[in-house]
């Protein structure tokens, strides 16, 4: 016997060593991933599991399967199968939905809200910009903005009737007059949530900016309840921000009373905003108020940054106590930018 045929069930040995040492894997990062969507962010491990991404997980066992059935292993692929199901039914029917809810038309002419992680301005802050201009938005929040950009300017490039203010690495543009803003958290380095009163066309709208910290070793749910109790204590009407934390963590579903995601509202397709080219975390987020009708809703893609940007149309609704409302709203000087 030859010495080529004496290694030959020794080498047909260590592959399928290999090969099993690779399914287990693959099974034991689908049990990973089980247990994230489970426990979701309830402490800081689960919350490293949560962040295990449904589609990758998806992708991964349904390789496998298509693997062990090309090595005939029928059991071994039927079991890998029924595990791809798991993650299949997530990514196509919980966290993204094929079809959007219908919406009567509106009585006037909608609003349009823009939010957009621009990623430092890496590719250009005018082509940013110039992208920013073409989808025409009476509200503009932008995430991550250069220190060189001029607000003021990219404010008037929108129209005479624009106003703009910048915070920190923020910035909020609008149709309309800006009358108040005011920090309502301010963690350095960890989060930062800026509340903003718009006079929109349609009437007093209440903006809040929310910034979180994208440090994977951080846990993030303590973060989302101070996010959460100032939705509710600002009385926002519309949350838009770069959450860097899934739409499904424990503090963002289910919302408050009141409270609504714009995707699952009105949206539909792939909802995932990071990373670019092929984006599996839905970490932007776009929260709406009782006072706000959403009509459209959907996500659009450049090469120009790593997220891809929200853009929501919809209406305001008149305020269900006036005087109240008066009271509250109440103009606010501006504050001057942040260094």
């Amino acid at each position: 016997m030859s010495a080529d045929q004496q290694s030959a069930p020794l080498q047909n040995a260590t592959r399928h060593r290999r090969e099993r040492l690779a399914i287990g894997a693959v099974l034991l990062l689908w049990l990973l991933w089980v247990c994230g969507q489970v426990c979701r962010d309830a402490t800081w491990i689960s919350g490293a599991l949560f962040y295990i991404p449904s589609p990758v997980c998806l992708l991964l066992v349904s390789a496998c399967a298509c693997f062990a059935w090309r090595r005939e292993r029928r059991r071994t692929a039927a079991a890998l199968v029924a595990c791809a199901l798991v993650p299949g039914v997530f990514v196509l029917g919980v966290e993204n939905r094929l079809t959007a809810r219908q919406q009567a038309a509106p009585s006037g002419e909608p609003l349009r809200l823009v939010h957009w992680n621009v990623c430092r301005g890496h590719a250009g802050w005018s082509g940013l910009a110039e992208e920013i201009r073409r989808c025409a938005p009476d509200l503009c929040v932008l995430s991550e903005i250069p220190k060189t950009a001029d607000i003021s300017q990219f404010a008037s490039s929108l129209g005479q009737d624009y106003s703009g203010i910048r915070f920190s690495n923020l910035a909020v543009v609008a149709h309309g007059l800006l009358q108040g803003g005011e920090w309502l958290h301010r963690q350095r380095g960890r989060m930062k949530v800026y509340g903003v009163l718009w006079q929109s066309p349609q009437g007093m709208c209440r903006a809040m900016v929310v910034d979180l910290d994208s440090n994977p070793f951080l846990a993030r749910e303590l973060r989302l309840l101070v996010v959460r109790k100032l939705m509710v204590d600002w009385r926002a009407d519309i949350v838009a921000g770069d959450f860097n934390a899934p739409r499904r963590s424990r503090a963002l579903s289910p919302l408050p009373t009141g409270f609504s995601h714009a995707y699952d509202a009105v949206g539909s397709g792939w909802s995932y905003t990071w990373p670019l080219p092929c984006p599996v975390y839905a970490i932007d987020q776009c929260i709406l108020g009782a006072r706000v009708r959403p009509l459209r809703y959907h996500l659009e893609s450049s090469w120009r940054s790593d997220h891809r940007r929200q853009i929501l149309e919809f209406t305001l609704e008149p305020k269900a106590h006036p005087l109240a409302a008066a009271a509250a709203d109440r103009p606010r000087p501006l504050l001057p930018p942040s260094p």
